[in-house]
């Protein structure tokens, strides 16, 4: 494996200076190393296969995970032949011209509101309930939150800016009072990191969060919680309250108005299912009074 850490490092290092953040870098490079071990299986130089290979190891990863993640994993597999070329390994792409079918899927199912006022009332402190407020009410990824800090809050203005996917700069308006309970809970003069250990007073990680909202979830008796429901929830509940989709591409920082489109579908679907439930009720009633 001493020849992968040498690629994986290049590789990795290559990401970063060509603009990729540092969470796609760590995943690119895990996709890979699941097509190198595989490789390596096959006594094979991951390096220098030819196309047909990559296609095997596509059809084989599309009967064990989604289609999202095999479409992840030939992203991954496309830039590094890319890399390849630009360092002479190789003068072609074997991944040009390959593509992966998606199946049009629903956003992560949200949250329900009576599951986020029981993860509420299991909280054990100020700092955990804001957690889930700022997660619920921004749309933030965990990885987003996890990195805020005081000197990313306008509090006159009530305006947060982050750093999301790919490195970009987008601002948040939160409703009011989150923003004020967060700068009650920071104190008057705030500074540095948001999210802090209480055990060690070190910033806490996207991992360290994900353990507490797990922890909350257990005590609150929600099945099913993860970080992305909170997103969803926030998506969902903006497309009912204000139906604009293009605002909420911004805020939710997508890079393609199809990702932010995922939401409207849900709402729709939700819709059709509560009319559904609805529909033929008076003639069960008609026979229940006959």
């Amino acid at each position: 494996m001493d020849r992968w850490a040498t690629c994986s490092r290049d590789f990795g290092n290559y990401l970063r200076t060509t603009g990729r953040a540092e969470q796609t870098a760590r995943t690119y490079i895990s996709n890979l190393l699941g097509f190198y071990k595989w490789c390596v299986a096959r006594e094979t130089d991951a390096r220098c296969v030819e196309r047909m290979v990559v296609r095997r190891w596509l059809a084989e990863r599309e009967q064990q995970v989604s289609a999202q993640r095999v479409h992840n994993d030939l992203a991954a597999l496309r830039l590094f032949y890319a890399y390849a070329i630009e360092e002479r390994w190789r003068d072609d792409n074997p991944t040009e011209g390959l593509r992966i079918k998606r199946r049009k899927m629903l956003p992560t199912e949200p949250l329900a509101d009576s599951d986020l006022d029981a993860l509420l009332a299991a909280c054990l402190d100020e700092r955990d309930r804001l957690m889930i407020l700022v997660l619920a009410y921004t749309g933030m990824r965990i990885s987003e939150m996890a990195s805020l800090t005081a000197e990313n809050i306008d509090w006159r203005s009530g305006i947060i800016r982050i750093v999301g996917k790919g490195d970009k700069e987008r601002r948040l308006a939160p409703n009011p009072d989150v923003l004020r309970r967060l700068h009650a809970y920071l104190g008057m003069f705030p500074s540095g990191p948001v999210w802090i250990s209480k055990k060690r007073e070190a910033p806490l990680s996207a991992h360290q969060i994900r353990k507490i909202i797990y922890s909350i979830a257990n005590r609150a008796r929600v099945d099913g919680v993860h970080p992305h429901r909170f997103r969803s929830f926030f998506g969902t509940n903006y497309i009912r309250q204000f139906g604009d989709i293009q605002a909420l591409q911004g805020v939710m920082g997508h890079e393609s108005i199809e990702t932010t489109a995922r939401y409207t579908e849900w709402t729709k679907e939700q819709r059709g299912l509560d009319q559904m439930r609805q529909f033929g009720a008076q003639p069960f009633r008609r026979e229940q009074t006959a």
